[in-house]
């Protein structure tokens, strides 16, 4: 009996090294591949190199957190040299797409403001995807949507701490 227990652990711990290697190795790169792909796409459509269309996405994400990001701030998050953010501001102003204003706590910072002016093109494009990311999310279970939302939750930490690791190396060279 205890060689069946034994057997029946052995299999399930290999089924779980399999599957753990599955969505490491395959899926998640996968998914990786294809969502730059399709932000990718989505930059195009709205006239943006896929940088500055997630640069925009990042200063968007501030906004809704309460806070507007400087262009160093913004450097920093994307990983560019000021000057190069310097000129991807200069691309998403002219775009219509952001502003420069005044820090309130700082006259002499400058932070940047989405304008908002083309949300109405963005909700065109990103309706149909949440719309099918929803239909996907309603075929689970409130425990298996509460499982996957900690499952992405912790894979944007991972992601972050493997960011600044990959800078830091970067940096020492």
């Amino acid at each position: 009996m205890s060689s069946n227990l034994s057997t029946q652990a052995d299999q399930s711990a290999t089924e779980r090294q399999a599957l753990i290697e599955t969505l490491v190795f395959q899926l998640s790169r996968q998914l990786s591949t294809r969502t730059v792909l399709m932000h990718a796409a989505i930059a195009d459509c709205i006239g943006l190199s896929q940088g500055d269309h997630k640069a925009l996405d990042l200063l968007y994400d501030a906004e809704q957190a309460g806070t507007l990001l400087t262009a160093g701030q913004l450097a920093d998050a994307v990983g560019l040299s000021t000057g190069t953010v310097t000129s991807l501001i200069d691309r998403l102003e002219k775009a219509n797409l952001v502003r420069r204003i005044a820090d309130a706590s700082d006259r002499r910072k400058v932070v940047l403001e989405p304008t908002h002016a083309r949300d109405e093109e963005a909700r065109a494009i990103f309706a149909p995807i949440a719309a099918a990311a929803i239909e996907l999310a309603e075929r689970y279970s409130n425990a298996e949507l509460a499982l996957i939302t900690d499952y992405i939750q912790q894979s944007i930490a991972l992601t972050e701490e493997q960011l600044e690791r990959l800078r830091n190396l970067k940096a020492q060279e």
